[in-house]
């Protein structure tokens, strides 16, 4: 299972040294409680923000509405993947 958290960044920089106490403990514990499963086979996660903003899309933002669909999903599949995409059978 693959679960996208929120926590805090003084959290991760103790987590990153190393240290362990209670309320860490309690901090990750309720992150992975209140986390975002992501479903069994997803695909590629992206940045849409980073997407729109990237400058391929602004260099040819006037013609937007004339691009064909081929250039926009090429755009799409150039940009940073966050999350690998998971397929039927893998372990984790």
């Amino acid at each position: 299972m693959q679960i996208v958290i929120d926590i805090p960044e003084g959290t991760k920089r103790a987590i990153d040294m190393g240290t362990i106490n209670q309320v860490l403990t309690y901090k990750v514990w309720d992150a992975i409680k209140s986390g975002t499963p992501l479903p069994e086979h997803h695909g590629d996660l992206k940045d849409v923000d980073a997407i729109i903003n990237a400058n391929e899309l602004n260099e040819v933002n006037y013609i937007y509405s004339n691009m064909r669909i081929r250039e926009v999903v090429d755009m799409l599949k150039c940009a940073d993947t966050i999350i690998p995409a998971t397929k039927e059978g893998d372990v984790e």
